[in-house]
C-alpha cells in the first residue's frame, strides 16, 4: 500500500497536458465510462430530462484512456491544453 501512496504523490505533481471532455448532449448515460475509471472521477448526472456522464475531477485524471475505449458512442474527447 505504501508504494501506491508514494506513486500517487509523485503522480499528482505531474503537469497535465491533456484534458478529457464528455459532451453531455451526446452522452446516452450508460455509465460504462464511470465503471471502468480506475480513479472513480467520472459520475453520472441526473436532470429532469436527461442522464449523462461528467468528469468531476479532471485534474486527477491519469490519462489512461479506459473511458475513451469503453465508450460505445465514441464521444469522449481528448483536448490538448
Amino acid at each position: 500500500m505504501r508504494v501506491i501512496d508514494k506513486r500517487s504523490k509523485m503522480f499528482w505533481k505531474k503537469k497535465r497536458s491533456i484534458s478529457l471532455y464528455i459532451p453531455p448532449k451526446m452522452c446516452v448515460g450508460c455509465g460504462v465510462c464511470a465503471e471502468v475509471c480506475p480513479l472513480g472521477i467520472i459520475a453520472l448526472k441526473y436532470t429532469a430530462e436527461d442522464i449523462y456522464a461528467v468528469i468531476e475531477y479532471p485534474e486527477r485524471c491519469m490519462e489512461c484512456g479506459r473511458c475513451q475505449r469503453s465508450c460505445s458512442m465514441g464521444i469522449i474527447e481528448s483536448i490538448m491544453k
